[in-house]
């Protein structure tokens, strides 16, 4: 019964314009939060390791699956057989699991790895590009 006394109160008009404006305001609130959490998030990942010691710890036989690379970009290859390739570091290729587009020489990514394997003194990391900041 309340809730049929409440429709018909907006049906009217009736219902209090000063409540309906305050549940607007929450809601647009909670989206500008998300939305900056989103923001700051992205631009604040923090790399376990940079290329360089990332290369010393899988040539000495370290497992860094899960751990996040601060990769700067020597170079990017869009169309290899096993997708794009962004090289970085003197070995090491980076094989994001989804395109990356306007990635830049010298730019730096936040690269988490999800599996590496060596060839031919080489590395093939695939993983997610998680910033591109």
């Amino acid at each position: 019964m309340q809730a049929g006394i409440t429709l018909k109160a907006i049906r009217r008009g009736n219902l209090n314009k000063k409540v309906l404006i305050s549940i607007l305001a929450v809601i647009v609130i909670a989206i500008i939060g998300v939305i900056g959490f989103k923001v700051y998030s992205d631009n604040n990942v923090k790399a376990d390791y940079t290329t360089t010691v990332a290369e010393k710890k899988l040539n000495a036989g370290e497992n860094l699956d899960g751990k996040i690379i601060d990769v700067e970009i020597a170079s990017v290859e869009n169309n290899t057989p096993l997708g794009q390739n962004i090289w970085a570091g003197e070995h090491l290729n980076f094989y994001p699991d989804k395109q990356q587009h306007n990635l830049k020489k010298g730019q730096h990514i936040k690269f988490k790895i999800s599996e590496t394997k060596s060839s031919l003194g080489s590395w093939f990391i695939k993983g997610t590009v998680v910033s591109t900041k």
